[in-house]
């Protein structure tokens, strides 16, 4: 993982996992393997105060059916469970989430747990919904 601000992202070259944390400006190596020359996955969180907002997971078409999605989702849920968060939400147009541990909850709960992540501040200045269902998996 990597970090930007309150937003933390993973990526996927073949099937090892860079490991990242941020400290202030600088980025600490946890982990370091071997890198491709493309990457073929990635997923990021959007932090605040005791919840993370997981976005933008994806695998490449040549590298799907090899578990990499779930691989980065369980990641991701590992991630947010080290930092200490209670609740990780998600906005989705799709897909088996309870088999990941998510159920299906109301828009508003994201929207007064995490005001300041970006999917939230873009979705009330645009008036949009990010996805057509919101998701949450308790990490506590």
């Amino acid at each position: 993982f990597y970090g930007m601000g309150n937003v933390t992202f993973a990526l996927f070259a073949t099937a090892t996992l860079m490991l990242c944390t941020a400290a202030g400006n600088h980025l600490i190596t946890v982990e370091q393997p071997r890198l491709a020359a493309a990457a073929v996955g990635a997923i990021g969180l959007e932090h605040g105060e005791g919840v993370s907002l997981l976005r933008g997971a994806a695998v490449s078409p040549a590298a799907r059916g090899q578990g990499l999605g779930r691989a980065l989702v369980m990641s991701a849920v590992t991630y947010a469970q080290l930092r200490g968060d209670k609740s990780l939400y998600m906005f989705s147009t799709g897909g088996d989430w309870e088999s990941f541990g998510f159920t299906q909850i109301p828009l508003a709960i994201v929207m007064s747990d995490i005001p300041d992540a970006p999917q939230v501040t873009h979705f009330r200045s645009h008036s949009t919904h990010p996805g057509s269902s919101t998701w949450m998996r308790s990490l506590s």
